[in-house]
């Protein structure tokens, strides 16, 4: 039975008989192939007329680099440190403001509204913000933070921008902190930077600071208040001791420079006064201010701090004020009692100056 496969079928006897021929003919006598023929069974090898080749020119290389380098340094909006001049001659206070999550269920916009109108209407007194100024719920961060958020980013951002030129336009903010939090998302996801977002309109005066960064506010007679200023800070937060961060901050990197140390990011609340240094000689005031949250303040509670302490936020409103004349500082944790103190005193001070101050006080008396 013929086998189906065709290498098992014998060769027919003419076609060897060819097969030998053709290779009688192609083949010299010592058997070798003639070289000419060899030609013709060679593999042949493309000739490519057009293939790019990369040219690298170093020189070029790094004056891009150097060219980027110049054009990421100009388009940053933020600073490491930076002074403000305050002509002014009477108490001032400032209120460090910062974790208003605008945008959140979660927030008592309502309350932040309030106080901003407070602050506004109250004489030389500033704001600085520690950051976190909006929600900016990323879907590729936190999806779930979509969920929680009462309008999206795209409205967030310039609203509140809206409410910084109002302040800005009345002199009314010294500083903000740009940071890696809620707003640094949308540069860690998207590349775009949230400050320019919020600060980057035409016409800004106030600076915008690096987390960690230095304010000197400089006051006629050569008095000066230097502030640092933070959102985060580093692995020195305590749930229990919520200045311990901040007073390591100012031992370990401002190296006691820092007249107040304010800091943010954990919605928690203070305004403490205490002395720094060692000895009798160097030992000066120094305060610690923790910013508190607008967060969990109405009937919902604030998930964040709720989730990892079993607390909800704890209100705004820390306040520091600052005598003009000599070094000396007061403060307050809560903004209505701020305005209280600063009013009195501010009134107090202008008595003093139309010179009936006594008069008024032997009066009452």
């Amino acid at each position: 039975m013929a086998s189906d496969n065709i290498y098992d079928r014998p060769i027919p006897a003419d076609v060897i008989d060819h097969i030998m021929e053709t290779a009688d003919e192609d083949y010299d006598g010592g058997g070798r192939c003639a070289a000419e023929d060899k030609k013709k069974w060679a593999h042949f090898t493309p000739n490519f007329v057009d293939t790019k080749s990369v040219k690298l020119d170093l020189e070029q290389v790094i004056a891009n680099m150097e060219g980027r380098r110049q054009t990421y340094r100009d388009g940053v909006i933020s600073q490491r440190e930076a002074t403000v001049e305050l002509d002014c001659k009477l108490p001032f206070s400032i209120v460090f403001m910062g974790d208003v999550h605008w945008g959140s269920v979660f927030t008592d916009h309502e309350q932040f509204l309030y106080d901003i109108e407070l602050i506004e209407t109250t004489p030389n007194m500033y704001i600085v913000f520690l950051h976190n100024l909006v929600d900016n719920a990323i879907p590729s961060k936190y999806p779930d933070n979509m969920l929680t958020n009462s309008m999206p980013p795209q409205d967030q951002f310039p609203s509140m921008q809206a409410i910084l030129k109002r302040l800005d336009s009345k002199g009314k903010i010294l500083a903000a902190i740009e940071a890696d939090c809620h707003e640094g998302w949308t540069w860690a996801k998207v590349g775009v930077s949230a400050a320019s977002l919020l600060y980057g309109y035409e016409g800004r005066t106030y600076p915008v600071l690096l987390n960690g960064s230095l304010l000197t506010v400089k006051l006629p007679d050569d008095i000066s208040y230097t502030l640092g200023l933070w959102h985060k800070q580093g692995p020195f937060n305590s749930n229990f001791n919520k200045s311990h961060a901040l007073q390591q901050l100012q031992r370990m990197y401002h190296r006691g420079i820092a007249d107040v140390e304010a800091g943010g990011h954990n919605h928690v609340a203070e305004a403490m006064m205490t002395w720094y240094g060692n000895m009798p000689s160097n030992l000066t005031p120094a305060c610690y201010v923790r910013c508190g949250s607008y967060k969990g303040l109405g009937e919902i509670p604030d998930r964040f701090p709720l989730d990892r302490r079993g607390v909800s936020g704890e209100p705004p409103g820390s306040t520091v004020l600052f005598y003009p004349d000599h070094k000396e500082m007061d403060v307050s944790l809560i903004l209505e009692t701020a305005v209280k103190k600063h009013m009195a005193l501010y009134v107090s001070e202008y008595l003093r100056d139309m010179e009936i101050y006594d008069e008024i006080v032997a009066s009452i008396s």
